[in-house]
């Protein structure tokens, strides 16, 4: 038997987990044509990859690293180490240990999605406040 039905979890992921995600999505703004026409020092960083180089690619396959440690290890160090793979409550463990790495893995996300907002405004916090 599991801690939580297996739609439950999976409505919970979709709908409340990408609500941020969404919200972000739907703010993001880009200047009008005319505005980029007049003013193409807009773009100029772009084009120079002033944001976007091999050294912040790496620092993103850093991050992702040290995440994906943090989502596979704390969960686990949390619940003690001892899941069991093959005794009776051998379900409600990993039930346990996969509900603990679904929350560590959605408060680290939005922790960085959190990083990237440059502007708030109140649909934002109600996403963020809706996730948790």
């Amino acid at each position: 038997a599991l801690l939580f039905p297996f739609f439950y979890m999976e409505f919970v992921s979709i709908l409340f987990v990408s609500l941020p995600i969404i919200i972000y999505g739907c703010n993001d703004q880009d200047v009008t044509a005319s505005v980029g026409a007049a003013t193409p020092r807009l773009y100029a960083a772009g084009i120079r990859r002033v944001y976007y180089t091999h050294a912040g690619f790496l620092c993103w396959m850093c991050e992702a690293l040290y995440l994906s440690a943090i989502v596979a290890y704390v969960p686990a160090a949390s619940l003690g180490w001892e899941i069991s793979l093959s005794s009776s409550h051998g379900d409600a463990d990993w039930s346990a240990l996969s509900f603990t790495a679904m929350s560590a893995l959605t408060f680290c996300l939005n922790v960085r999605l959190a990083v990237e907002v440059h502007s708030w405004t109140i649909l934002e916090v109600i996403g963020f406040a809706l996730m948790h």
